[in-house]
């Protein structure tokens, strides 16, 4: 999910390694995702980026702890002329080819979506030679619709009519009255012209079929039982990015830098799911990104150089989802005992239970929220080079 990643980091794997085997680092700090360590915690603007060095094996002494890839970032500095640098990309629905839907149902020409990119950068000297500083941001907004299709049981099956219900050979599936017969399941009776008695069906699950509507598509599969409810959503992205970054010649044979950078992202796309409410939306994620380096290189002498870094980055995430403020549904309407976590009274467990059905989950299937993260790393590292006749010898001290 969005929710997750809002800066979008991508999950690579390398030499056949799990994809949270390879490390990032961005100005010299570590560049991680605790809760999800095969993303990125942020990801610098294209705009921002000067070099990126990818290492997959032979690993450099500082670039260890990866068994994947080692992957060094390094944005860019102001200099002593001005420059910067203007951008906007826009999409929207009118932009596009007609997308193919598979289902049935009716489908609008295109369905509404709207896409903006923007951002500029601005670089240059505070004072000539010696202090310098390279700004930027970048924001990224995004409104679409999207039909998503799901699986419900029709008017005859909440009844307890299965007279028409077929088998994926197309055959009537067959069911039997589970009182009746051995143990084993042999001489069971079936139910006279496939239909469970109303008396027999529990009310919790009658409930539980209510919370299902009903379908409004011909649908496909047997019996038209598939993907035979469609509906649209809506979901939103609103992201920005500041970077900005300070260069100061303190001699000429030793420079220092400091570097901050922060996102602001807020998603609303946990909407995928079957409920009492099937508009409800809730909030995606809010999610915070704070990164902090800063470093310096260091001429000892024509053959001695010393660097180097010190990080710290900080994420804090907020997931509600889309019934946070439902109540226990499960305990108090449903009257299922042992729902929401009975008697401990944190609204956290509050909400609407999972069923699995064998048709579309019902209730929020997202059990991982309502979440709060607040994760920080730190990173130092300290590097000395030493050049002697055709070698090159370096060590250094890493703290992550």
């Amino acid at each position: 999910a969005e929710t997750d990643t809002p800066g979008r980091s991508m999950a690579t794997n390398i030499n056949g390694q799990a994809n949270t085997q390879n490390s990032t680092r961005t100005d010299g700090a570590t560049n991680m995702n605790i809760w999800l360590p095969n993303h990125n915690m942020y990801v610098s603007p294209a705009e921002t980026v000067d070099t990126v060095n990818v290492s997959t094996s032979s690993f450099d002494a500082e670039q260890g702890m990866a068994g994947g890839a080692a992957v060094t970032v390094v944005t860019k500095s102001g200099t002593n002329a001005f420059r910067g640098s203007a951008f906007e990309g826009f999409n929207n629905q009118k932009l596009n080819a007609k997308p193919f839907y598979f289902g049935a149902g009716p489908v609008p020409d295109k369905l509404p979506l709207k896409t903006n990119n923007y951002g500029a950068t601005v670089g240059g000297p505070i004072k000539h030679d010696k202090l310098f500083f390279f700004g930027s941001f970048e924001g990224y907004k995004r409104s679409q619709s999207l039909f998503t299709f799901f699986s419900v049981p029709d008017a005859a099956l909440r009844a307890g009519d299965f007279s028409k219900a077929l088998n994926t050979n197309g055959s009537v599936q067959q069911i039997y009255n589970p009182f009746t017969g051995n143990a084993d399941g042999t001489g069971r009776v079936q139910f006279a012209n496939n239909q469970i008695p109303a008396s027999m069906i529990n009310p919790i699950s009658l409930k539980i079929m209510q919370l299902a509507p009903m379908p409004n598509t011909a649908g496909i599969g047997a019996g038209g039982l598939t993907n035979n409810y469609q509906r649209q959503e809506d979901r939103q992205v609103d992201r920005q990015n500041y970077d900005l970054k300070m260069n100061w010649n303190r001699t000429s044979t030793h420079q220092l830098w400091v570097k901050f950078s922060h996102m602001h992202a807020i998603v609303d796309d946990l909407t995928n799911y079957l409920g009492p409410d099937p508009n409800a939306t809730g909030d995606g994620g809010n999610t915070k990104v704070w990164q902090l380096t800063t470093g310096h290189t260091w001429t000892l002498s024509p053959t001695l150089l010393m660097d180097g870094t010190f990080g710290f980055s900080r994420q804090k995430q907020e997931v509600l989802g889309p019934d946070f403020n439902a109540g226990n549904f499960g305990l108090d309407v449903l009257k299922i005992p042992g729902t929401n976590d009975q008697g401990i009274g944190d609204q956290r467990y509050a909400g609407y239970p999972q069923f699995e059905t064998g048709f579309s989950s019902l209730g929020n299937r997202d059990g991982w929220n309502p979440i709060y993260r607040d994760e920080r790393t730190y990173s130092i590292a300290t590097n000395l080079t030493k050049v002697k006749g055709r070698h090159d010898l370096r060590g250094g001290y890493f703290l992550n």
